[in-house]
């Protein structure tokens, strides 16, 4: 089980999807800065994609 969760825990696409589920839920709770929480919800995005790899199947 802790394998798979470390497993789970290496993609970039895991980390993506908790940074667009926490900017979701940014919004949701301060409406009046969305347009922040939108914009470093994908400057974290962004930075995930720089420095994370795929694994090559």
């Amino acid at each position: 089980m802790f394998d798979w969760i470390l497993d789970v825990l290496s993609k970039a696409s895991t980390w993506k999807g908790i940074v667009g589920l926490a900017t979701a839920g940014g919004i949701v709770i301060s409406p009046e800065l969305a347009t922040q929480v939108i914009a470093a919800g994908m400057a974290i995005v962004g930075a995930i994609n720089l420095i994370r790899e795929e694994k090559k199947k």
